[in-house]
């Protein structure tokens, strides 16, 4: 079974543009500006100027919004996931003789995984929001 995350790419390539969205994300903090708090009364004159451009993008980000659900219940069923590690430790423990031995593994190993899950999913929301994903 392979996994795929709609790419038209090989999966190094897709591992290296998730590597370029991390590191950006990590090392873009100190190099943005500080922002400058604007007086409200220009506030209140630009807001009537740009109000065109807003209705203008407002279907686009309807649009990628749309795009980003199927990460949001992927996301919740890994959160679900994450209540599958002390059910496997009782599993392998408390029931073993009983043959949950093996699924508590499975189970632990679940659980485990589940919040690099979810930092994944949640990585992956800025792509889906754009339709690279």
């Amino acid at each position: 079974m392979t996994l795929t995350l709609g790419l038209c790419l090989r999966r190094p390539a897709r591992r290296a543009l998730l590597s370029i969205f991390v590191a950006a994300a990590f090392f873009a903090g100190p190099l943005c500006q500080e922002s400058k708090a604007m007086d409200p009364v220009t506030i209140g004159l630009l807001g009537p100027m740009l109000l065109p451009y807003a209705k203008s993008a407002g279907s686009w980000v309807m649009e990628g919004m749309f795009s980003t659900i199927p990460g949001w219940i992927k996301i919740g069923g890994d959160f679900v996931d994450i209540f599958k590690l002390p059910i496997g430790v009782f599993e392998s423990t408390l029931l073993a003789p009983f043959g949950y031995f093996e699924d508590g593994l499975v189970d632990m190993f679940q659980g485990a995984i589940a919040p690099f899950d979810i930092c994944f999913q949640f990585l992956c929301m800025f792509p889906r929001f754009c339709h690279i994903l």
